[in-house]
């Protein structure tokens, strides 16, 4: 996963819990310490990235470019989790735009889903701080642990049939 603020991470680590729940055998990796080779005898792929302005960190996407020759026919899903709705505005139920086509079509992957995320002012930058003030993007956190595990019993089930 890729995660700056652990949101994104605290997804990927539920996602990992249920499968493993069901019966997997599975392995939880940070992307940004994580390289292409280190994934080479995983059966198949989840990956996860938090979206910043419209894309996965940086070592999201280039732990995907060193993927995308050893995926090898191996099933691979990916899921993003993003912004919060602004103050004013009632949550969207539309996926937000995100550059992710590439990434799809790099991979081969089965899907992509989006997650909704968290905001917490307190854990962000000057910067970021700056930036969620001039969108009015309130402190939330809205991630549907039934929809994230439901999701990982999918994924379950496509093992489990191929």
């Amino acid at each position: 996963m890729a995660s700056k603020h652990g949101a994104t991470k605290e997804i990927g680590h539920a996602v990992v819990e249920r499968l493993r729940e069901l019966g997997h055998d599975v392995s939880e990796h940070d992307m940004a310490s994580t390289s292409a080779e280190d994934l080479d005898d995983a059966q198949a792929l989840v990956l996860g990235g938090a979206v910043y302005f419209g894309r996965w960190p940086n070592e999201a996407n280039d732990l995907v470019d060193g993927l995308a020759d050893r995926v090898d026919g191996r099933p691979v899903w990916l899921f993003s989790s993003g912004p919060v709705a602004r103050e004013d505005e009632p949550p969207s139920v539309e996926e937000p735009t995100i550059a992710i086509d590439g990434t799809m079509q790099a991979l081969d992957a089965r899907e992509h889903v989006m997650f909704g995320g968290r905001l917490d002012k307190n854990t962000l930058s000057f910067v970021e701080r700056a930036v969620a003030r001039a969108l009015r993007a309130p402190d939330a956190d809205t991630r549907d642990w039934t929809v994230i595990r439901e999701w990982a019993d999918k994924i379950d089930s496509a093992l489990k049939a191929s």
